[in-house]
C-alpha cells in the first residue's frame, strides 16, 4: 500500500473534489453543460458554490478533471487486455463510445478549447490519482492523454512520422467530431457512428 504525507485537510479537498467531479458528470448523462447549474451540483454534494468555486473555476473544469481521471483510467483497462494496433483503437473508441454521458462530455470540452485561447492543464497529484484508482496507481499508471493511447495502436503500423501524424489528427477529428455529429443528425448510438468512422480510415496494413 502506497503512503502519503498528507494532511486531513488535503485529503479532505482531494476527496471532495472527486465527489463533486462524481456528481457533476452523473447529471451529464442526462443534461447538456449549459442545463446543469452549479448550485445544483453544490446541493448534491452538501457543499457552498464558494467551497465549489474553491476547488473548480467552472463547470468546463470538472470535465477537465474528469477526463484525465478518464484516460488514466482507459490507459490501465487497455493494457489489460493487451490489444495492439487496429484493435486497441477500436477498443479505446468502443470504450469512450459506451459512457453513458460520453457525448455530452465530448461536446462540452471540445467548446472548451474552441473559446479557451490560453489553455493552461489543470494539475492532478498522486494522491488524487490513488484515490481515483489506486490499483492503476500501485502498477505504476500515471495520467496519459488520449493522443498517448492511439500512439500506442498506431505504432503497429511502420509508416513515417509524417503518416502517423496525418492519422492522429484524423483519429482526433473523428473522437471529437463524431459526437458533434451525433447531436445535429440526432443519432442514437456514438459507438456505431465511432465504427463506421475507423472502418473508413484506418489503414489496412495497420494489424
Amino acid at each position: 500500500m502506497n503512503q502519503f504525507n498528507v494532511g486531513r485537510r488535503e485529503s479532505k479537498k482531494a476527496e471532495t473534489k472527486i465527489e463533486i467531479m462524481k456528481a457533476f458528470i452523473e447529471r451529464l448523462e442526462m443534461d447538456e453543460l449549459n442545463a446543469i447549474r452549479v448550485q445544483d451540483i453544490c446541493d448534491v454534494v452538501g457543499i457552498s458554490k464558494v467551497t465549489f468555486f474553491n476547488y473548480f473555476t467552472s463547470k468546463e473544469q470538472v470535465i477537465e478533471y474528469f477526463i484525465h481521471f478518464w484516460q488514466y483510467d482507459l490507459d490501465y483497462q487497455i493494457c489489460q487486455t493487451q490489444l495492439r494496433g487496429r484493435a486497441l483503437i477500436y477498443e479505446l473508441f468502443r470504450r469512450v463510445g459506451a459512457h453513458p454521458a460520453s457525448k455530452h462530455i465530448l461536446n462540452a470540452i471540445m467548446l472548451f478549447f474552441i473559446k479557451t485561447s490560453d489553455y493552461k492543464p489543470m494539475t492532478i497529484d498522486d494522491y488524487e490519482l490513488y484515490l481515483w484508482n489506486s490499483d492503476a496507481y500501485n502498477q505504476g499508471f500515471r495520467l496519459t492523454t488520449i493522443q498517448d493511447l492511439f500512439e500506442k495502436g498506431l505504432a503497429e503500423w511502420q509508416v513515417s512520422s509524417a503518416e502517423i501524424k496525418t492519422m492522429m489528427n484524423n483519429l482526433l477529428s473523428g473522437f471529437y467530431g463524431m459526437a458533434f455529429l451525433q447531436t445535429v443528425s440526432y443519432a442514437d448510438n456514438l459507438n456505431e457512428n465511432y465504427e463506421k468512422f475507423l472502418d473508413s480510415i484506418l489503414p489496412l496494413d495497420l494489424k
